[in-house]
């Protein structure tokens, strides 16, 4: 709480203090609250008003916004993502060493970036949507919007998984498979029982989700609805390290 601190960790006594003005995040628990750009060049991490942003070595921007719960740069650390705890996303844009706001995405059940300047969203009342930052936040509707979406998340290029249920299932979504083929959408089904899609993120790779409710930590399989609690009972908070190849 005193500031936010690197460690070297090969010498761990070897810590240093590089911005004391980090207080800390107002909501834990719900998304990174502290995430490095792609290139490990900039660092952001949520405050108590809102987002505070370091531009290595020497430059700070802050970002008064609100209680964030979630951070996401874009793949080359263009723009980044802020999610407040009403689901709304703030879109800011790298321009030196500052942020401009240049997009709201409207109360989402998720966001994922298709490219570096395509954001794909489900909107809270139905149907899956592409915004291209590039082309003055253009919206092209990629899925029906008579369906819920929950969780896209990006697979590769042109692929993501996204849940998908009816308006009259609460909390609950089977896992298709979607692929964008030259503009074109292709679904297929892969998921063979209903998961509650309340309450949980996706693993790094997509290939399972994790539950965090009441201090604890649990492992679901996207596929089936599958799961096991961990031996972790008292997390406030939990974040990924670096994926290995």
């Amino acid at each position: 709480q005193a500031g936010l601190f690197i460690s070297n960790i090969w010498e761990p006594d070897q810590v240093a203090l590089i911005d004391e003005m980090a207080d800390v995040p107002a909501i834990r628990g719900e998304g990174e609250t502290l995430i490095w750009s792609g290139d490990g060049t900039i660092l952001a991490y949520a405050t108590l008003n809102g987002v505070r942003v370091h531009f290595r070595p020497s430059n700070f921007f802050d970002i008064a916004v609100g209680e964030i719960q979630n951070l996401d740069w874009s793949p080359t650390g263009q723009y980044l993502l802020a999610e407040s705890k009403d689901h709304i996303w703030w879109v800011y844009q790298k321009d030196g060493t500052t942020m401009n706001l240049v997009s709201v995405v409207p109360p989402s059940n998720g966001v994922t970036w298709l490219n570096e300047t395509t954001l794909m969203f489900a909107p809270v009342e139905g149907g899956l949507l592409a915004m291209n930052l590039a082309d003055g936040n253009a919206q092209t509707t990629l899925l029906n919007p008579q369906q819920i979406y929950s969780l896209p998340y990006r697979i590769a290029e042109g692929t993501f998984r996204v849940f998908a249920k009816a308006p009259s299932e609460e909390g609950l979504g089977i896992l298709p498979l979607v692929q964008m083929n030259n503009g074109q959408i292709i679904t297929e089904e892969i998921g063979s029982a209903d998961v509650v899609v309340n309450d949980v993120r996706w693993a790094p790779r997509g290939e399972l989700l994790i539950a965090f409710q009441g201090n604890a930590l649990a492992l679901v399989d996207p596929m089936s609805g599958a799961g096991f609690t961990l031996p972790i009972t008292s997390a406030v908070s939990y974040g990924w390290g670096a994926v290995q190849s």
